[in-house]
C-alpha cells in the first residue's frame, strides 16, 4: 500500500463529506474535518486488505473504492451473493482472483468497523481510478467521539457496515 497525503482539508467541498452524515450540525462537522487528513490512492491500489486491523476511517471525496475478496480457490466459481470471480484479475491457478461485493462512490466511506467496533475488514478495498479520501484515525478522534456523543451516534448510524 502505498498512501499518498496529500495535506490537511482545504477544499470546499470537504465540509460537504461530513454534512452528509445526517445528525451532525456545522459544529461537529468542523470538529471531523479538524482531525482528519486527505489521502489519495491510484488505479487498483489497496487502501486495507481483509482480516487486517485499522486505525482509520476513509471518507471518499472523488473517485471509487471497490470492495472485494481475494479468491484463493484452485478454480474459479460463481459466489452468488457474494459476488463474482473476475477472470481478467486470475492468474493461471486462480491464486489472486478478484471477487467484487460493491463499488463505493465518493460522498460514501469505508473502514469504519474496525475504527469503530475494534473488528478486522470484512473486505480488501482498493481505488478504482484515482481516488482522494478523507483520513479519520482512530487515536486522533477518541477524544472527540468521548466528549461529543452525538458525532459518536450519527456515525454508528450513518456508516455502512462493510
Amino acid at each position: 500500500m502505498n498512501i499518498q497525503s496529500i495535506g490537511t482539508p482545504q477544499s470546499a467541498k470537504i465540509p460537504t463529506t461530513f454534512r452528509a452524515v445526517p445528525g451532525l450540525d456545522e459544529k461537529e462537522c468542523d470538529l471531523l474535518k479538524s482531525v482528519a487528513r486527505r489521502v489519495q490512492i491510484t488505479d487498483g491500489e489497496l487502501l486495507f486488505e481483509e482480516g487486517e486491523h485499522s486505525h482509520n476511517i476513509y471518507f471518499i471525496t472523488s473517485g471509487q473504492i471497490a470492495l472485494g475478496r481475494r479468491h484463493r480457490e484452485t478454480a474459479c466459481i460463481e459466489l452468488g451473493a457474494y459476488g463474482f470471480v473476475d477472470l481478467a484479475d486470475c492468474d493461471q491457478d486462480c491464486e489472486n482472483c478478484w471477487v467484487h461485493k460493491t463499488t463505493l462512490q465518493a460522498g460514501g466511506c469505508v473502514g469504519e468497523m474496525a475504527t469503530l467496533d475494534g473488528k478486522p475488514h470484512s473486505f480488501t478495498a482498493k481505488g478504482v481510478g484515482r481516488v482522494e479520501l478523507l483520513e479519520v484515525n482512530t487515536r486522533q478522534i477518541k477524544a472527540l467521539l468521548e466528549s461529543h456523543p452525538n458525532i459518536r451516534r450519527c456515525l454508528r448510524q450513518a456508516l455502512p457496515r462493510s
